[in-house]
């Protein structure tokens, strides 16, 4: 009995650490996406310094479906490229990623923290919406910017066309 009561002591200090450090992280990943959102902002500024008001995305509506805890980021990545932004977070309910999708002229479905069942959905509501979707597995903004530029914008551009 007594090493049951000593075991129990010693998991509840791991849990006390744990916790301890998990809020030490929050606070982390909290400070890190202030200064993505500045940099980003500044990136934005500088690009439109340099390359003038062209608008890659020139007001296409882009839904990305990723962790909410990089919405802002996303936000600001989106619009920074002359984008309308649409979001749904991939880990809460389905009925988001439909209405996201259903008003999007491409979608970037961000597969790092995506469950099978959205990653399901996603692929049923790119067939019943005529949408394109591009999947990435990552959520660095350097990646994302990539993906649409590289990828989701001239499946887009195409589509106008034909």
């Amino acid at each position: 009995m007594e090493w049951l009561m000593e075991e129990a002591s010693r998991l509840e200090k791991r849990v006390a650490e744990l916790e301890q450090e998990n809020r030490r992280l929050q606070e982390t990943i909290q400070v890190q996406e202030r200064e993505l959102k500045k940099l980003l902002g500044e990136f934005n500024s500088l690009r439109r310094e340099f390359m003038g008001d062209e608008n890659p995305l020139s007001g296409r509506k882009v839904a990305i479906i990723g962790p909410s805890f990089r919405k802002e980021v996303y936000k600001e990545l989106v619009e920074g490229l002359g984008g309308r932004f649409l979001f749904a977070p991939s880990e809460e309910k389905l009925s988001a990623i439909d209405r996201a999708m259903s008003k999007a002229d491409g979608v970037i479905f961000i597969t790092t923290y995506t469950s099978h069942k959205a990653n399901d959905h996603v692929k049923a509501a790119e067939e019943r919406y005529q949408v394109p979707v591009v999947p990435v597995n990552v959520t660095g903004l350097d990646a994302l910017r990539d993906a649409i530029l590289n990828m989701l914008n001239p499946i887009m551009e195409h589509r106008e066309t034909a």
